[in-house]
C-alpha cells in the first residue's frame, strides 16, 4: 500500500485506518481526499482480483474435481482390465497346459499306432509265409495221396 501523507500535519499515514481516522476528525483536505479516493479505487481494484482470483480458484477446483473423478473411473477400468487380463492370461495357460497333455497323449498314440502297424505287418508277412508253406504242403499230401 501506498504511504500517504497527510497535508495539514505532513504525517505519513501507512492504512486506511489512519487515513479514516484523519477523515473522521474532520481535518481531512483536499490532498487527503484525492489520496482517499486513489486507495478506494485501489482496494476496489484488489477486491476485483480476489473475486477473480477466488472466482478462478473455484473454477480449478472444480476441474480438478472432474479430473480427480476421471482418475478414479480410470483407475477402476484399469484395475477391471487388470483382473480380466488375469482371468485371460490363467484360462490361456490352462488351455495351453491342456494342449501339451493332448500333444504328448497324441504322440504316445501314434508311437503305439506305429508299434502296432509294424507287428501287424510283420504278422501278415509271417502269415504269407506260413500260407505258403501250408499250400506246399497240402500240394505235396495231395499229390502222395494222388499218386
Amino acid at each position: 500500500m501506498e504511504e500517504v501523507k497527510d497535508a495539514t500535519t505532513g504525517d505519513v499515514k501507512n492504512s486506511l485506518v489512519e487515513l479514516y481516522q484523519v477523515m473522521s476528525e474532520g481535518t481531512v483536505n483536499a490532498t487527503d481526499s484525492y489520496n482517499y479516493n486513489v486507495h478506494n479505487v485501489s482496494i476496489m481494484e484488489a477486491l476485483d482480483a480476489v473475486a477473480r482470483i477466488r472466482k478462478e480458484n473455484g473454477e480449478l477446483t472444480e476441474k480438478l474435481n472432474v479430473a480427480n473423478a476421471r482418475l478414479n473411473r480410470a483407475m477402476v477400468n484399469r484395475r477391471d482390465i487388470e483382473e480380466e487380463l488375469l482371468t485371460i492370461r490363467k484360462q490361456y495357460e490352462s488351455i495351453l497346459r491342456d494342449y501339451r497333455e493332448t500333444m504328448s497323449e497324441r504322440s504316445n498314440v501314434l508311437e503305439e499306432n506305429n508299434k502296432l502297424t509294424d507287428e501287424r505287418d510283420f504278422f501278415r508277412e509271417k502269415f504269407k509265409i506260413l500260407a505258403s508253406i501250408v499250400q506246399k504242403f497240402f500240394s505235396v499230401v495231395m499229390n502222395l495221396k494222388f499218386k
